[in-house]
């Protein structure tokens, strides 16, 4: 018997020590991969970030053409030393460099380097050139403190109203906090899978038991199926709308609210993730739009005729966008359900557009000629958002992705105030979606941005509670002005636009 149990307590520690083994191997698989993600992600993150920052840059006063070709003012370049000093407290900037077409630096923030001509690296050569990049140096000294931190940097040509380069912006991000954030999240990830390997190995059965139940409640369709679940929406009229309002940040009034289309199955509200991938790119994608628009209007007519005034928002997709007959049929829907064009705005997106630039153009400015207003939704999460606002000028409003609002970190808000800075010198409605807690939306309003939407104001509701929170929670019944007609924003392209103010999910098809 001693023999026995001792073999037992001998199988039970190895079992145990193999079990703490895998653990802690897991435990360094999952930390390794994790640091390389979260290294991974940052990068991006921040190069899209400095992307951004350089994109603004052209917008920042002083940089206009006669300034670099003549030399920055004393008043611009110390303008420019207070933005970066402050840049640089919060962790979003090592330096900002701006050269003239001939490689000279007109401006830097290290001093010394000013007016100096340093051998023309391959790098610039091609941003004089007309082409932006980023580039990673790990090598590179961090130029505020002179340690070899490594550096991110992101370039971008400086381009007159002709196209022609005149000069060029670089801004730079430290590694080193990127290469903090792996660290961190290492650890984390390590003493997580350590900690809760033993909890995770007994509540293994139930997990799995549960996990199964989920599985077969949980509705994990095919293509086809979710094919015929929309035709046969279509054709039950079981496709509705929930809507989500926007309000004005600092005074609470009601502009506008956004349509949300949602397909009922056995009672359920199905959101759009689960069946606008698969119906974008079918034939049902035009029956589909074609009735979304159909409730929305009709729910705006009934709202007009009740006094309630808001604006009413629904999203196009990339197969609305290539859809020449579309402005048409919305003329006639609009003449239908006897709404004014100014009171409808239709959200797109850069992704949408990006598929066939050139007939979204078209369509685009046809549905614009109607009064009706274009937003460029999701902004920030493109490859070149600005440069879509400056290339195709049928935009009236902007809305930030919600990404850049409700992250509440220091490099996100500064990002947020940049975005918001830029739109407003353009001239732009600026609506900030993804708002979940007060203190965002009272840095919206403080910022100057135009209109606030998420959780925190209401969740998407239907017709009826919709019409009842507009009735009661915040009164949009008419008691202000009329608006006047919403078109899209212009500026001479011959002109530099003004200076930078303090002014300062995507759901449905």
């Amino acid at each position: 018997m001693r023999t026995a149990s001792a073999r037992t307590k001998t199988f039970l520690a190895a079992g145990l020590l193999a079990v703490l083994v895998l653990i802690g191997g897991a435990a360094l698989l999952v930390g390794w991969s994790t640091a390389n993600v979260t290294r991974t992600d940052s990068d991006v993150r921040a190069a899209r970030g400095l992307g951004l920052l350089v994109m603004v840059g052209p917008y920042i006063p002083d940089l206009t053409q006669a300034a670099i070709t003549h030399g920055l003012p004393s008043a611009g370049a110390t303008q420019l030393d207070h933005a970066l000093a402050r840049a640089q407290h919060a962790g979003l900037l090592a330096n900002f460099v701006v050269w003239d077409r001939t490689g000279l630096i007109v401006y830097s923030g290290v001093a010394s380097t000013e007016g100096t001509r340093p051998p023309m690296t391959r790098e610039l050569a091609t941003v004089l050139s007309g082409r932006s990049l980023t580039q990673a140096d790990p090598n590179e000294p961090d130029p505020s403190t002179g340690r070899r931190t490594g550096l991110l940097d992101a370039l971008q040509p400086l381009v007159d109203a002709h196209g022609r380069v005149y000069g060029a912006v670089e801004a730079s991000l430290s590694l080193k906090p990127i290469g903090a954030a792996a660290g961190q999240s290492r650890d984390r990830s390590m003493l997580v899978v350590i900690g809760g390997g033993v909890l995770l190995a007994v509540l293994l059965l139930p997990l799995e038991i549960r996990l199964a139940g989920s599985l077969a409640n949980d509705w994990i369709p095919g293509r086809r199926r979710v094919l015929r679940l929309v035709r046969s929406a279509l054709d039950d009229d079981d496709i509705v709308l929930v809507y989500q309002p926007q309000i004005e940040p600092g005074s609470g009034r009601v502009d506008g609210v956004e349509a949300l289309v949602r397909c009922r199955r056995d009672g359920e509200l199905i959101g759009p993730d689960r069946f606008l991938p698969a119906v974008e790119s079918s034939a049902l994608m035009p029956r589909l739009t074609d009735r979304v628009l159909d409730l929305a209007l009709a729910q705006l007519a009934e709202w007009r005729g009740a006094d309630i005034l808001v604006r009413v928002s629904v999203n196009l997709s990339a197969t609305d966008l290539a859809d020449k007959a579309l402005p048409e049929r919305i003329a006639a829907k609009l003449d239908l359900h006897g709404v004014a064009g100014q009171d409808l705005v239709l959200e797109v997106t850069e992704t949408a557009i990006l598929e066939d630039p050139e007939r979204a153009e078209l369509v685009l400015r046809a549905i614009t000629a109607q009064d009706i207003a274009i937003a460029l939704d999701d902004f920030g999460t493109g490859h070149a958002s600005t440069s879509r606002l400056h290339e195709l000028p049928v935009f009236s409003e902007v809305k930030i992705d919600r990404s850049f609002v409700s992250n509440t970190e220091p490099r996100s808000r500064a990002y947020l105030r940049a975005m918001i800075g830029f739109i407003a010198t353009v001239g732009l409605r600026i609506v900030a979606e993804g708002v979940e807690d007060v203190d965002t939306l009272d840095l919206l309003a403080t910022l100057g941005c135009d209109l606030a939407q998420g959780y925190l104001i209401a969740r998407p509701l239907p017709p009826a509670a919709m019409t009842l929170w507009l009735t009661t929670s915040h009164s949009a019944l008419a008691a202000k002005p009329p608006r006047p007609p919403l078109r899209a924003a212009s500026y001479p392209r011959t002109a530099d636009p003004p200076a930078l103010s303090g002014h300062a999910a995507r759901t449905g098809p």
